[in-house]
């Protein structure tokens, strides 16, 4: 329910601005976040009704802990129906790049992965050299954005970054190939072991929170001898202290090689984000350094270093007694902020988590400090979920486990002793 809660509150915020706004820029301002929420509210009301008749209990911990990584907002997304769709430059420039790699190095046409597909401007083009191409991404509305535009109907979008200019972005043909859009998490893909030919990451891989993690699942989908192109700017390792110079590209091919890949090329890029020139001559343009390399899935490999923690075998009892440890630099902030403003003094609590705050309520916070005091390289998880229970707060077995997955794998602010993880 997060992409509906956030919906509710830009569309309160918007209301109440309205009350104070009269200027023309104000206006224009209001008009273009008005008509954008219009937008995405017509798009995802299905799934809103559908939810509202469905839920039977309100909102858990649990449900709050595990739904704060769940992708870019919509109205976060929108102008990349413009970058992706409009002609620009740079973005061509790109998608010739990463098609090129796919064209020169798949194994077959059969079936390709885009990351992060987002406006899927990407996952169109790919589908020009395979019959089957998933779009993955963890934004459901803009999905179904998506998947409505790429059925035949035009967007109007208003762009913040171009002074709240509307901008109509028109359908492209119909591919020739099979398109199918799915909502996912990437540390955990929905594809069999082995099953398909391309993976593509577009700027993904320096927002998740164990890029190793993440390029072991890759290696996992891909067949023997698939390919994996990725497009991002420079990713940190989750155990990096922030004074770690970013990888160069000559290190990802060690980086990768205990993950079961193999570097083809990789080498330095520059990418403007969501370059507006053609309809707005001021504002800011963010030339950016990108990581572009083709890796490989060997037919004959080594033991691959499967960094990625599981939780689906229940039966694995020696599961209970790690010791999970918060990684050095990773900490959990709580946070209780005072804010000024002309509607006098207000008082918020925030939790931390990779120099992201998200603003949460009091019971939330009890919640963390309840369960990050006893995340000390002393305790098992069996003692921690005990901690949890003496505390009033009781979860199922499963439920635990996909909270301890959540930090594991999402957040990666803690670590377990990999050695003793089936």
């Amino acid at each position: 329910m997060v992409h509906l809660q956030e919906l509710g509150q830009a569309q309160n915020g918007l209301k109440k601005q309205q009350r104070v706004i009269s200027d023309a820029r104000g206006v224009r301002m209001l008009h273009g976040m008005s008509q954008n929420l219009c937008l995405i509210e017509r798009f995802i009301k299905p799934i809103e009704d559908y939810l509202r008749g469905s839920r039977t209990s309100t909102s858990s911990l649990l449900d709050w802990a595990l739904a704060q990584n769940v992708g870019s907002v919509a109205q976060v997304m929108l102008p990349f129906f413009y970058q992706d769709w409009a002609g620009i430059k740079d973005f061509e420039e790109a998608e010739t790049l990463i098609t090129s790699a796919l064209k020169e190095h798949r194994p077959d046409d059969e079936t390709a992965a885009i990351l992060g597909t987002g406006a899927c401007g990407i996952a169109y083009a790919s589908a020009q050299y395979f019959q089957k191409v998933y779009g993955v991404d963890l934004s459901v509305p803009t999905l179904l954005l998506a998947q409505a535009f790429l059925s035949g109907g035009a967007l109007e979008i208003h762009l913040s970054q171009a002074g709240w200019q509307s901008v109509k972005v028109s359908p492209p043909a119909p591919s020739k190939n099979e398109i199918r859009l799915v909502a996912a998490d990437v540390g955990t893909l929905p594809f069999a072991k082995g099953s398909l030919s391309a993976v593509v990451t577009q700027y993904l891989m320096d927002i998740v929170g164990d890029p190793l993690g993440i390029a072991t699942e890759i290696q996992r989908v891909l067949k023997p001898n698939g390919i994996w192109v990725n497009f991002s700017n420079p990713f940190r390792l989750p155990e990096d202290s922030p004074e770690f110079p970013l990888p160069e590209p000559s290190e990802l091919a060690e980086l990768l090689k205990p993950c079961g890949l193999e570097m083809i090329k990789a080498e330095r890029q520059r990418f403007t984000l969501l370059n507006l020139d053609p309809i707005y001559a001021g504002g800011h343009r963010k030339l950016q350094e990108v990581h572009f390399f083709v890796a490989r899935k060997p037919h004959s490999q080594g033991i691959v270093t499967h960094r990625r923690f599981q939780i689906w075998d229940k039966h694995d009892g020696s599961w209970w007694e790690h010791i999970p440890k918060i990684i050095r630099g990773r900490e959990i902030q709580i946070i209780q902020k005072k804010i000024l403003g002309p509607e006098g003094i207000r008082e918020q609590m925030e939790i931390g988590l990779n120099a992201v705050n998200f603003g949460v309520s009091r019971e939330h916070t009890a919640f963390a400090e309840v369960l990050f005091s006893h995340i000390d390289g002393k305790h098992t998880l069996r003692d921690i979920q005990n901690h949890l229970a003496s505390q009033g707060i009781t979860m199922s077995e499963t439920e635990f486990r996909e909270l301890i997955y959540c930090l594991l794998n999402q957040y990666c602010v803690i670590s377990l002793d990999h050695s003793v993880v089936a």
